[in-house]
């Protein structure tokens, strides 16, 4: 059983409090009629990302999941052997509104199929930016499995790969979430400008051009994530995204420096 990490700081540690404040979230973003079948949610502290992150759910609720594979960045650097992915391959994830069941099946033939993926229990025992998708995945889907996978490098090509071999092995009831704030404390302004510019790219699919926008000074943390979520989406079909919301913590704090947060969707070809 992996243990929540950052309950009581990103998000209520009270099952009562978490509910209500994620029923907040549900009341104050209009429903969403698109079916998704990958997106992109924020993953920092709810009172900052949490009405943004519900967007993707609200989206990835119509496509009726059995299965979401959840990809985040690695802040922490735990990963215990030399692995570019990191698989929790069994087991449960705790929340405080109960637990979570990893797809072990599709977790296997994961790690068999693509070389550079690897069982690492321990490289996310720390790690936040899965950690906080699963209360919205328990609210807003319900008792799915989940495959939590980090990637540690986040080039181009290995992100593409990754999206493109979990399409190929998933069964058709499987979503993928990219988990990913975009810019780090930055003149509110210049990071809304930077931001948006670069998802102009991902939300076109462009991965080539999403890579140059991003190289170019938009210091988001899970473009990798993002990416193999744009390119599982691209592998089963999917010709364009969508830009559900955007905000930054400067909304909330008043700061001139803030963290940009997005929700991004990519359409099912199928409704």
């Amino acid at each position: 059983m992996r243990k929540p990490a950052v309950a009581g700081t990103f998000y209520p540690d009270s099952e009562e409090e978490l509910k209500k404040l994620l029923k907040s979230f549900d009341e104050d973003v209009p429903d969403i009629k698109t079916h998704a079948v990958s997106g992109v949610a924020p993953h920092a502290g709810y009172v900052y990302s949490g009405r943004v992150a519900t967007h993707t759910y609200k989206a990835i609720r119509n496509t009726k999941p059995k299965t979401i594979v959840i990809i985040g960045p690695d802040h922490v650097g735990l990963a215990t052997v030399n692995s570019e992915v990191a698989v929790y391959d069994s087991g449960n994830w705790e929340t405080p509104m109960g637990s979570l069941e990893v797809d072990s099946n599709l977790a296997n033939r994961l790690i068999e199929e693509l070389p550079f993926a690897y069982t690492d229990k321990e490289a996310h025992r720390q790690e936040h930016s899965i950690e906080v998708q699963l209360p919205f995945i328990k609210y807003f889907i319900g008792n799915v499995k989940i495959l939590p996978i980090m990637m540690g490098p986040q080039d181009m090509d290995l992100a593409i790969e990754l999206g493109e071999k979990i399409a190929d092995i998933a069964d058709q009831n499987t979503v993928v979430i990219g988990s990913s704030d975009m810019s780090h404390y930055v003149p509110v302004d210049e990071g809304r400008k930077k931001d948006l510019w670069a998802l102009e790219a991902l939300v076109k699919m462009d991965a080539v051009e999403f890579y140059k926008r991003i190289a170019s000074g938009v210091s988001a943390c899970g473009y990798g994530p993002a990416t193999a979520a744009m390119s599982f989406a691209r592998r089963r079909g999917a010709t364009e995204g969508e830009l559900l919301a955007y905000s930054t913590s400067s909304d909330v704090t008043g700061d001139v420096l803030g963290v940009g947060y997005a929700s991004v969707i990519f359409k099912s070809p199928v409704v």
